[in-house]
């Protein structure tokens, strides 16, 4: 039996008063002398344990309710906030040491106060509170929700007041109080001595996000309640009904229906703060145990490095006082705690603020928008910090992983003789798992796992999620600043990006997958920005910064730690998802179902959108968008965000000629006439015009695989042509009149503009890049028995019989001085030599285009001999002298560079033409003009690109032309084109 001395003491421990007739608590005595006389007494002196374990019995004994009677509690038992503060005392009194136990010194003492057991006394009193608060807030739901239905039928009967009963007011406001209080002392009495006694963890946070799901239950559910009262109060009486101050119990505190709304919008402001408190604490403890395990895992790779080196290695993991799985499951632990809270602060809060009333919406006044806007801030908040650690945990599972199957590589090799070397295998082994775990979590706080289309997920407000998780993945701080505190780790921490990077491309995959399920997009993503952002931010801005890791990866290099993982794979991965996700940018909510769909104006203006931001990307200046997920891309697009997105481009239009319907008919159809309409627009950019080229040379090609064509080259080929007529890319000077008599009218359309000649606009470059297409062109129209349109085949007939083979020896004639002349000649010559290098032999060329070639009596070798002299008559001077500025001259100069190349490629292309029949003389001749024009290169004063283009086209000449020398040529027959070849040796 317990002494009154002894009871008094359990009495003062608990803050009750020793005086049976009250039941308050004695207020504030934490702070006074004698709290802590009694806590040093508690922990310092024998049977201080017995007296605190006295204070738990006696605790639990008392019921916890929130139903309380005029006198305060229950048929006159103490208050639920009453005992909750009990609790808290307790608590406190186990985890803090008073400051007499550093001056005791009796062994019995020591022994009787270690911390160990008295956290174990803390955890059993956090679960038996947690329990009590259960029970009580379950009771009050069950309680509020068969009282819903009365006080919405009486207020329907009254018409005028919301009748209210006090008791439940009484409640619900001493319902807040308690959970407001336990949020509070969780954070500050329970959270400072968790990195101490990690045993706390579970009971405190688990059972905070316990009973924080049940007090937001009973928030909802008394918005609910508001929600039907103001329904019926509307239809019967109107706003003054809400005015209505109801005062039918008696008391002085009657309140209105638009008070308790306030009032419901101040609490959940309350505890919406206590909650991002609890979530940012958590976020505190989850970097210290990652800076642990970052710690173990820096450590092995040392050692590792180490061993290697000297054949030995350091035993520093074996100091490590808690073991690698027990580290993984609280990391884990941590993970699903935030994301729970994370969640919930979403289920009330958008529940709260999404009113389908619009007369309910200003009934919670300025309070309720300004809630909203402190939410939506604290919540990006929230998102962006938990995104980042969710990188941060990523990339150390990589970095594990790795490790992971070199260190069994290793084992296969050398067998393990020593058990203790199992310890590191076992780290790596628990840090690899987390890589399924952050995904997994990520997915959740996304709720891209959720079925938005459900009825009871509509208020969740996924949408918004969602395009706020992809605003913080664009906007999120670099990894390099939260993690390595030593030199030495910044190399292997730099490939933190690579982390960022697979988990954006997650994302990405659940979002195509989500589009491919058929789901409502406007439900997932109701700002169409948010996904523009976020593409463009991977594409320019994450896949640059992990270039070095790709790089080392591909040539199996061991810097960064992680190139084991396949760069092949992870690309095309990429390609492909960013290729699906590309159908999903500019689309609207009311536009969900587009893909679907079989017709209307709105999904192909869409499409439109679609392929004028994709193919805008391919243009040099990218930043000029102003969007903010690019802030940091330069001026020119990096070579590997431009080939990721040629391949985008190139595979979205295989895909959709791949498919037979009319969204994909229409997707393909348009995208290859705008590659061609901007391949010969006057005002396209050369960086622009060149990338376009690159993917209409792609389109064209024949896949090797199969060697057939397929229907986007069919379809290139056709729009292509198409083009080429109403751009007049190879017109001729007939033409002028035509010109002249445009230029009177006044005002021009675009189709008149475009009409001209396309070469007065073009630079160099641009002539260049649209010979080369216009090559490829012919020679998959050839192959795929195309013909060539009327228009182009006179041209071409034209040139032919009036300037290559013709028989004068006029140099005026056929040597070209206008910059629009060698610009045709380029363009026709290009076409020519695509369709001769497939062509049977010369005369099936010939006959393409109807051409005469000199009539019957001509023969082979004299067309030859006509195309060479044409070729040699390139490179000699005279004409006329391009007249204006320096500039222009220049601009002249280049061109007759580059018709000099296109004079070598097509060189190239009769030799293989008429590969049988080349005679040794002819050889040698065109050996001659292989290197006439790679010494032509090499006398230029002023290196360009054109001149490397063209000593490389003729170097490449001549490297080819030797599978086509027969046995009986002559030594001397070859030296020309050996002398050619070794040219690219002294360059």
């Amino acid at each position: 039996m317990a002494s009154t001395n002894d009871n008094e003491a359990v009495y003062q421990l608990l803050g009750w008063s020793t005086n049976t007739s009250t039941n308050s608590n004695t207020s504030n005595i934490e702070n006074t002398e004698q709290w802590k006389s009694i806590h040093s007494q508690i922990r310092t002196t024998p049977d201080g344990t017995t007296k605190f374990q006295n204070a738990m019995k006696l605790l639990s004994t008392e019921s916890l309710t929130f139903q309380s009677n005029n006198g305060g509690g229950q048929e006159g038992g103490r208050d639920a906030l009453s005992i909750i503060k009990s609790y808290f005392r307790l608590i406190k009194c186990s985890l803090e040491s008073p400051t007499q136990a550093r001056s005791s010194t009796n062994a019995e003492s020591t022994k009787s106060n270690d911390s160990d057991q008295w956290s174990k006394l803390a955890s059993e009193l956090l679960k038996r509170m947690t329990e009590s608060l259960k029970v009580a807030i379950q009771h009050e739901l069950s309680s509020s929700s068969t009282s819903t239905n009365i006080i919405t039928s009486t207020a329907a009967i009254n018409n005028s007041t919301l009748p209210q009963s006090s008791s439940n007011n009484n409640s619900q406001q001493l319902l807040s109080q308690t959970i407001q209080y336990y949020l509070t002392q969780i954070q500050t009495t329970v959270h400072p001595h968790i990195s101490k006694h990690i045993r706390l963890l579970g009971p405190t946070y688990r059972s905070l996000n316990e009973l924080s799901d049940l007090y937001i239950q009973t928030l909802t559910q008394e918005k609910c309640n508001l929600d039907r009262c103001v329904d019926v109060i509307l239809s019967t009486v109107g706003y003054k009904g809400l005015l209505v101050t109801n005062n039918s119990s008696g008391n002085n505190n009657g309140s209105s229906v638009q008070n308790d709304l306030q009032q419901l919008n101040k609490t959940w402001k309350e505890c919406n703060t206590l909650l991002y408190q609890a979530s940012f604490s958590l976020v505190g403890l989850l970097d210290n145990i990652v800076n642990v395990i970052q710690t173990s895992l820096f450590t092995f790779i040392t050692d590792t490095a180490t061993k290697s080196l000297s054949g030995g290695g350091g035993d520093s993991m074996k100091k490590n006082t808690m073991s690698p799985d027990k580290q993984v499951k609280i990391v884990i632990f941590i993970l699903a705690r935030i994301t729970s809270l994370i969640l919930l602060d979403m289920r009330y809060d958008e529940s709260f603020h999404i009113m389908n009333d619009m007369n309910k919406a200003s009934i919670a006044g300025g309070a309720g928008r300004e809630l909203q806007e402190v939410g939506e801030e604290r919540r990006k908040e929230m998102f962006t910090a938990f995104i980042q650690r969710l990188v941060r945990v990523y990339h150390l599972s990589l970095m594990a992983k790795h490790q992971q199957e070199q260190q069994s590589s290793l084992q296969q090799q050398q067998p393990q003789q020593d058990g203790d070397k199992n310890i590191p295998l076992l780290l790596l082994d628990s840090i690899s798992s987390l890589h399924p775990k952050v995904e997994q979590y990520l997915s959740k706080i996304l709720l891209l796992d959720t079925n938005l289309g459900d009825s009871s997920n509509k208020n969740i407000g996924g949408g918004s999620v969602v395009c706020l998780g992809l605003d913080c993945f664009v906007n999120l701080p670099s990894s390099s600043s939260s993690t390595s505190s030593s030199n030495e780790d910044s190399d292997v921490m730099e490939d933190a990006s690579l982390a960022r990077l697979l988990l954006m491309k997650y994302v990405l995959k659940k979002l195509v997958a989500i589009q491919g399920d058929n789901s409502e997009l406007s439900l997932l993503l109701p700002n169409p920005h948010s996904l523009i952002d976020y593409y463009q931010s991977l594409l320019f801005v994450d896949v640059p910064k992990c270039h070095h890791f790709f790089i080392r990866g591909a040539l199996g290099g061991d810097t960064s730690g992680l190139s084991s993982l396949k760069t092949r794979e992870i690309l095309s991965d990429l390609v492909c998802l960013l290729e699906q996700a590309s159908h999903m940018l500019c689309r609207r909510p009311q536009s969900g179902g587009m893909k679907k769909g079989s017709s209307g104006d709105d999904w192909q203006s869409i499409i439109t959108q679609q392929h004028h931001l994709l193919i805008r990307w391919l243009a040099a200046s990218t930043q000029q968008d102003k969007i903010s997920a690019v802030s940091a891309v330069s001026s020119k697009n990096h070579p590997m965000a431009n080939e990721l997105l040629l391949h985008i481009l190139h595979r979205r239009v295989l895909s959709s000629c791949s498919v037979n319907d009319t969204y994909s008919r229409q997707d393909a159809t348009h995208l290859i006439t705008l590659l061609t309409q901007l391949l010969f627009h006057q005002r396209t950019e050369t960086f622009h015009r060149q990338n376009i080229a690159t993917l209409l040379i792609r389109l064209l090609s024949v896949p090797k695989r199969t060697k057939k064509q397929t229907d986007a080259t069919s379809l290139t080929i056709k729009s292509l042509w198409s083009t080429m007529k109403k751009a007049n890319v190879i017109s001729s000077s007939n033409n002028n009149a035509t010109q002249r008599k445009r230029k009177r009218s006044k005002v021009q359309s675009s189709s008149q503009l475009a009409a001209r000649s396309l070469s007065s606009a073009l630079t160099p470059d641009d002539a260049n890049t649209i010979c080369t297409v216009l090559e490829s062109l012919a020679r998959s129209s050839v192959l795929s028995r195309t013909s060539i349109p009327s228009e182009e085949s006179l041209e071409m007939k034209q040139l032919w019989e009036e300037d290559i083979l013709s028989s004068t020896t006029n140099n005026g004639k056929r040597l070209f001085s206008r910059s629009e002349d060698i610009d045709r000649a380029m363009f026709i010559i290009s076409l020519s030599t695509g369709a001769i290098r497939v062509s049977q032999n010369l005369d099936n060329f010939f006959s393409m285009f109807g051409c005469n070639a000199g009539g019957a009596s001509t023969t082979t070798d004299d067309k030859v001999l006509s195309i060479l002299d044409f070729i040699e008559l390139q490179f000699q001077g005279g004409g006329k002298k391009s007249s204006g500025t320096a500039s222009s001259a220049s601009g002249h100069t280049t061109r007759k560079v580059m018709m000099q190349t296109n004079c070598i490629r097509l060189v190239s292309a009769l030799s293989e033409c008429i590969a049988n029949d080349l005679s040794e003389s002819q050889l040698k001749r065109m050996g001659s003009i292989l290197k006439n024009a790679t010494v032509s290169a090499s006398s230029t004063t002023t290196a360009s690109l054109q001149t490397l283009g063209l000593r490389y086209s003729a170097v490449s000449a001549a490297s080819k032309m030797s599978c086509i020398v027969r046995s009986d040529f002559v030594e001397g027959s070859l030296k020309v084109c050996i002398c050619t070849s070794s040219f690219n040796t002294d360059t």
